[in-house]
């Protein structure tokens, strides 16, 4: 079996030649287009940024709707407020 001018004569030595190759290539050639990283220590940067910028998005949503939440709550209770003081003064024009 012959693979870029090296010739193997079993299939178990081209398979560990491959499976060398393939190790050093992805957990060791540092590349300058991956920031001076290797494919491997690149995906797990990506993997890492995404996630923080996953949670750091639905972290701000969740908090803005909460305070949203509030709020209403707070403008209702307000609303609320309002209906009983008007329900007292008309009840105190109307035994006055």
């Amino acid at each position: 079996m012959k693979y870029y001018l090296k010739e193997f004569k079993r299939k178990e030595n081209f398979i560990i030649q491959l499976e060398k190759y393939s190790k050093v290539n992805n957990h060791k050639r540092m590349k300058v287009k991956l920031k001076g990283m290797s494919p491997v220590q690149y995906r797990i940067h990506a993997l890492q940024a995404a996630k923080k910028l996953y949670l750091t998005f639905w972290g701000n949503f969740i908090l803005k709707y909460q305070q949203l939440c509030e709020c209403f709550i707070f403008s209702l209770s307000l609303y609320k407020g309002c209906q009983k003081l008007r329900m007292i003064y008309m009840l105190e024009k109307i035994v006055v």
